[in-house]
């Protein structure tokens, strides 16, 4: 089912002790400067999203945590296991949304809520964890924005679950959604093994509209990708590189397609790489691929040199990072379902030089690989430039994130990074104040 993420909420989360809003809209306030993710859910109702949305802010400010949500949220929608008090490897839903570091403050709630709109219903899925006799506890509620058709239901809340209430834990309380559809039913075709006649239950309207959020969020734990493989050394690029060559290729990749593709990568960044040898090695390491016989980048040419040189002796840290990650997209987009992803990526170009970064965040924004949204994390505020300042966010000196269509005094022809470290913004200086560290130095000679 078609669906978009239109806001995300949270608080009491690590380092973040108030409530975040991050908006996954565009706002009107800013002109259009490319394309944006156009949806015409129904003749009244036309949204414009964001297709890339940053995050800004110094060292230890956040940015990582905050990726590390969304990934928490997907290892939730995807955990399905039932809780089994007597085996000594289960664990309930709180190693997702409840682990004690999870809290900026123990004594109280932690906080998330995820927005969704869709053709059919738009809804909030909230999530809260709490700390209670030393035990982690969650609650779940999913809330009724709008339905299509009808305003019945409207901000009625249609699911709810406290694990603090429950004798019988679930390992998962969404997939508690689709036992309930199940019982309800909810239009489920059965055989009658005489006959093989079919039979057709009528479904109610509360069925139907948890059938429709049961597809949503099916979607989205198929659907969100999350990444942090940016501080990769080489070796560990190279296997990553391998190992996306391979699942490409099993999934039906044409070899002679991927290896025009990678050989592009590599020249745009370095002109003097002409060419690239794909190869099968033979390798223990790589056993868990079907073939015994994996295919890997066995050499580069080089413009003026005659011998094959292995790319981990040329390729530096960066390229090979870079590379990694359009293989990774690559595997996004050869998910052939016309469903949105989110791509989630932890501190981008953070090996990479200002204008790499820019080539990479173009190909989202100009819509080069469709039905994906990329939020990233950055310490590049160059890069923010390039996209629309309602997809900007910034984390402040006052440790909260904000998005520049909040600030009043800022006009879209302005490049944000002239000015990121002002006090127009509130943000963190970008030279931070190493003084402690210049005294311990001292100390130490």
């Amino acid at each position: 089912m078609k669906y978009r993420i239109s806001k995300v909420e949270f608080k009491n989360y690590r380092n973040f002790k108030e409530e975040q809003v991050i908006n996954f809209k565009t706002s009107k306030r800013f002109k259009d400067t490319y394309e944006n993710d156009y949806v015409e859910w129904t003749s009244s109702k036309k949204e414009n999203y964001n297709q890339v949305i940053s995050l800004l802010g110094p060292n230890a400010s956040g940015k990582s945590n905050v990726i590390d949500l969304f990934y928490v949220y997907w290892k939730f929608l995807n955990a399905n296991m039932m809780y089994n008090p007597n085996k000594n490897d289960s664990k309930d839903i709180s190693t997702t949304f409840g682990v004690p570091f999870f809290f900026n403050d123990i004594n109280k709630e932690f906080e998330f809520r995820i927005y969704f709109e869709s053709e059919k219903v738009d809804f909030c899925h909230e999530i809260i964890s709490k700390i209670e006799n030393n035990q982690i506890l969650i609650k779940e509620n999913i809330k009724i924005l709008r339905t299509k058709g009808s305003s019945k239901y409207v901000n009625e809340t249609i699911w709810s679950f406290d694990e603090s209430q429950k004798s019988s834990k679930l390992f998962n309380n969404f997939f508690m959604i689709r036992e309930a559809i199940k019982r309800i039913n909810l239009m489920e075709m059965f055989e009658n093994e005489k006959g093989k006649q079919t039979i057709n239950f009528r479904e109610s309207e509360k069925g139907k509209i948890k059938r429709d959020i049961f597809e949503v969020l099916l979607s989205v734990s198929e659907n969100i990708i999350t990444s942090n493989k940016t501080n990769m050394n080489v070796q560990e690029g190279i296997f990553g590189v391998t190992n996306s060559i391979n699942v490409l290729l099993e999934n039906g990749f044409d070899l002679k397609k991927l290896k025009t593709i990678i050989k592009k990568s590599l020249n745009s960044i370095d002109n003097k790489i002409e060419d690239c040898e794909i190869s099968k090695l033979k390798d223990t390491k790589f056993s868990q691929y079907n073939s015994n016989e994996p295919y890997y980048i066995k050499s580069l040419k080089i413009r003026g040199n005659p011998f094959a040189i292995p790319p981990e002796m040329i390729l530096s840290n960066g390229t090979i990072i870079f590379l990694d990650h359009i293989l990774m997209i690559l595997l996004i987009a050869q998910n052939g379902s016309n469903e949105r992803k989110y791509l989630f990526m932890d501190e981008i170009g953070s090996s990479w030089h200002v204008a790499l970064t820019k080539v990479f965040v173009d190909l989202f924004k100009f819509n080069v690989l469709e039905n994906i949204t990329l939020f990233f994390s950055s310490h590049q505020p160059e890069v923010s430039d390039e996209i629309r300042k309602d997809g900007v966010n910034v984390i402040t000196r006052s440790g909260n994130i904000t998005n520049l269509s909040d600030f009043r005094n800022i006009r879209s022809e302005i490049k944000f990074s002239k000015n990121y470290s002002s006090e127009i913004y509130d943000a963190f200086n970008s030279y931070p104040d190493l003084s402690n560290i210049s005294e311990l130095v001292e100390e130490m000679i």
